[in-house]
């Protein structure tokens, strides 16, 4: 007999909703009989407010509980082919006449197994109809009004696994290098301090518009593959970056001395951390530091930064939280805990310390604690104190407030950030550049282009102020260039006009 194909991709995923309808009813009419049994054998209101607990644990009436991963018997079924076998069929059938359908599609892309693809339509199916995420808040006794509305890591292990094997295997699915997670196609959006299995389970939006297209097609889940494998890329550019080995020489960062000693006072803290610790017999109190950095130019608290990590031999782990979703912070929280690494520098962190924080203050806290109770240093950086709460003010034992750029600083910078193998051309009056109201990146970044315009110009590069002329007028055309005095060829001075 001749299969007949699905018409489209949502005549597949009303089938398979129909069957996800089945196994949410049977599940439900089994929870409200358990319901009904502990009713029945509650003696006091304090009985049913606290039998939550015990449910799935004792035995009601001699039979293996609903949730218990524990082998349960199959209903045979009485037709020839089982319903997967059926379905197996169609979807052949349809691949056969051309018709993409999107979760069949994503499975043979990504080989994913049985449980593997019922959890992304299980994941999916809230994006449909609301009534779904009624139904797993009522199934994860969760139906306040603030629920997600979304399964649980537990409820679909519940659902979909019938034995230990079966259980175990599945969990597996919801691990860092599960292929789903490892792609950026699954979301598992909850505290750190929540167990696995309290975590609810959330497609990303592009994977969800690909599974819901009316006429989804291999090449746009090429895209989406690609998407989420620059995104996971560009994520880890973020985060992590090895400081340069060389020795490290306090005096060249242009901050007030009190800032200067403490950051070294920091690195001392955690290289003597052992020594100072074995001349007590009982512990002592948490070594590592937390910091918060106020205000400051960015290059020169990037060079900060840099030197405490460089003095401690070890990699500077930093992220800015502005370019991260919530979700993506609590992996990268994660992956910080368990590498540990000794410096980390956290930006833009009024997104955590702030009064709308992207993340608990509960999942901050419990992170910090940690880093504090081992020999690392942690900074958060925010533009202005005002952008804390009161409450993490008295939090952070250290508040280092950093002085915005002035002449001197600026003049620093200039002559500081020019590579040792470019000659630099006599007569420049630093001083006048340093007048220019520009930001430390702004002006490494007029001296790359200038270096730039130099090795164009010979092998041999030599600076001149018509280069850093030309480079300046290249980013900033509006800006009026300084009237720079140099040395003319009869001794006198004259003045170099900008050029239009």
């Amino acid at each position: 007999m001749e299969v007949e194909p699905f018409a489209d991709n949502w005549s597949y995923l009303k089938a398979e909703l129909r069957w996800l309808d089945r196994l949410l009813s049977l599940a439900i009419a089994q929870q409200r009989n358990q319901a009904k049994a502990i009713e029945s054998i509650a003696r006091t209101r304090a009985d049913k407010v606290t039998s939550h607990w015990w449910q799935g644990l004792v035995n009601l009436e001699a039979d293996i509980a609903y949730d218990s991963p524990a082998e349960m018997p199959r209903r045979k079924s009485a037709s020839k082919a089982t319903y997967q076998q059926q379905m197996e069929a169609k979807i052949s059938a349809s691949r056969q006449q051309g018709i993409c359908l999107g979760l069949p599609c994503l499975s043979d892309r990504l080989h994913l197994s049985s449980f593997e693809k019922n959890l992304v339509l299980m994941a999916l199916a809230p994006e449909i109809n609301r009534r779904y995420g009624q139904f797993y808040n009522y199934l994860q006794n969760s139906e306040e009004s603030g629920a997600s509305r979304l399964p649980t890591v537990d409820l679909v292990l519940r659902l979909l696994c019938r034995t230990d094997a079966e259980w175990r295997t599945g969990r597996k699915c919801f691990t860092t290098d599960a292929v789903l997670l490892r792609c950026g196609l699954l979301e598992l959006p909850v505290p750190m301090s929540d167990t696995l299995l309290m975590r609810p389970i959330k497609l990303t939006s592009s994977l969800v518009d690909f599974l819901l297209a009316e006429q989804p097609d291999r090449t746009a889940l090429e895209q989406l593959l690609n998407l989420a494998t620059s995104n996971l890329a560009a994520r880890q550019d973020l985060v992590v970056r090895v400081p340069l080995p060389k020795p490290v020489d306090w005096s060249q960062l242009v901050l007030p001395n009190s800032v200067v000693v403490t950051l070294q006072q920091f690195c001392q803290r955690v290289q003597l951390a052992a020594a100072v610790e074995s001349l007590w017999t009982a512990p002592i109190a948490p070594v590592g530091d937390l910091a918060l950095l106020v205000g400051g130019d960015a290059s020169i608290t990037s060079t900060a930064v840099q030197m405490v990590a460089q003095a401690l031999q070890g990699t500077l782990v930093q992220v800015d939280l502005t370019h991260l979703t919530a979700t993506a912070q609590q992996q990268w929280l994660e992956t910080v805990s368990h590498q540990c690494p000794p410096v980390v520098w956290v930006k833009s962190a009024q997104h955590w310390l702030g009064r709308s924080p992207s993340l608990p203050s509960a999942c901050v806290t419990h992170w910090l604690t940690r880093r504090q109770q081992q020999p690392t240093i942690t900074f958060l950086s925010v533009a202005a104190l005002p952008n804390v709460r009161p409450s993490w003010r008295s939090q952070i034992p250290h508040t280092l407030m950093l002085p915005e750029l002035d002449v001197a600083s600026r003049q620093w910078l200039w002559q500081s950030a020019i590579p040792a193998g470019v000659a630099i051309a006599p007569k420049i009056d630093w001083s006048a550049l340093a007048q220019l109201s520009l930001t430390g990146e702004q002006i490494q970044q007029i001296l790359r282009q200038a270096v730039l315009l130099a090795i164009a110009d010979s092998s041999q590069p030599t600076l001149t102020l018509g280069h850093l002329q030309s480079a300046h007028h290249f980013f900033h055309p509006d800006q009026l260039f300084p009237m720079v005095p140099t040395q003319s060829k009869r001794g006198r001075r004259r003045s170099i006009k900008p050029k239009n």
